[in-house]
């Protein structure tokens, strides 16, 4: 039995609007999926502005040896990313100590090759958050990716400078991109403090608009909701970054995101069919529904489970990105979350 992640998605498929998933998009979905393993957890990123329909693919894997088809263990690139989880699953090593989980992005702007090559980063464990020489010591096992002396001095100025009630919980290299920055996330930060903590890593806003973007957007968040900050690293800080929210409430939204959405309808950051389909997608699929798609490698936990939980895959909205680089337009995207569990069916 060969499962590939073409089977977790093709479970979904009906409910993705062709608003939001184009036939071109979602065939560039299944030629990559057809050759990836199967993972519970994966996220479409999906362009929410009108005439922009490329949708770009995550997915996270716990680190363990990944079960990758031989013809992908032919490029280096993939050889690497093998080994940097073997190094997560050895107990003595760095990587175990420091790293909870990877993800891989790949980018759709074209139909995907056999032998496609994907962003990748790791999520770091709650113990390594604020410490900075860790941070920097598994960046730089990163495979096929070279840490150059001024980006862990930048590295270490972005970890450094967060204030006491925010942190950086993940790195990455953008390997598909040109240049090939480094990527952190830096979670924790209130709204009101993106501004200052960016003026103090020594990123520049000559025209001064993003105070004016979070004004806007506080309107329509609380400081509880929670943010997170995307900044790409080089030689120095670049200057596109992004701001993350994620809906407090699953799978429906609450009303203050709902208005968040309708707001970028109004700025001309989503068309009015791609939220109302975003909108639609929130939800359970089972195997119920349609015995025929349901995937041949969750039978064994089905069966195992059956009198105590019930096999799931919830969609959701994990979360929205607002991009934004000085003198550029704004753009938002959405990102779709598929997640496999068997739910409890006495909670």
């Amino acid at each position: 039995m060969n499962s590939s992640m073409a089977d977790y998605l093709k479970v979904v498929t009906s409910h993705l609007h062709s608003a939001l998933v184009s036939a071109e998009a979602m065939s560039r979905l299944q030629s990559l999926t057809q050759i990836l393993p199967p993972c519970s957890r994966t996220v479409l990123e999906v362009r929410l502005g009108a005439n922009q329909p490329q949708v770009d693919f995550f997915t996270c894997y716990p680190c363990h040896t990944l079960n990758l088809p031989k013809n992908l263990l032919t490029h280096p690139i993939w050889q690497g990313i093998q080994n940097f989880c073997l190094e997560c699953v050895d107990t003595t090593s760095l990587l175990h100590q420091n790293v909870k989980h990877i993800w891989l992005e790949f980018d759709l702007d074209k139909p995907p090759s056999q032998l496609p090559i994907p962003c990748i980063f790791f999520n770091a464990l709650q113990e390594t958050f604020s410490d900075a020489q860790a941070l920097i010591e598994a960046a730089l096992r990163i495979p096929n990716y070279q840490v150059s002396p001024k980006q862990q001095s930048n590295l270490q100025l972005c970890i450094d400078s967060l204030p006491s009630n925010a942190r950086s919980d993940q790195v990455g290299a953008m390997l598909s991109r040109p240049n090939q920055p480094l990527r952190i996330t830096v979670c924790g930060l209130l709204l009101q403090q993106v501004a200052d903590y960016l003026r103090q890593i020594g990123w520049k806003d000559p025209t001064n608009t993003l105070s004016t973007i979070i004004l806007t957007l506080s309107t329509f968040l609380d400081e509880s909701d929670f943010l997170l900050l995307n900044l790409d690293i080089g030689d120095t800080i670049y200057p596109r970054i992004g701001l993350e929210f994620y809906p407090k409430q699953q799978p429906r939204l609450n009303r203050p995101e709902l208005l968040f959405l309708n707001r970028l309808v109004e700025m001309d950051l989503s068309t009015l069919a791609k939220k109302n389909a975003l909108l639609a997608w929130s939800g359970y699929s089972q195997k119920a529904e349609h015995p025929e798609l349901w995937p041949e490698n969750l039978t064994g936990g089905d069966l195992l489970l059956r009198s105590e939980a019930i096999s799931l895959f919830q969609r959701t909205i994990n979360h929205i990105k607002i991009v934004y680089q000085p003198g550029c337009l704004l753009e938002a995207k959405a990102y779709l979350g598929i997640i496999h569990d068997w739910f409890n069916v006495k909670s």
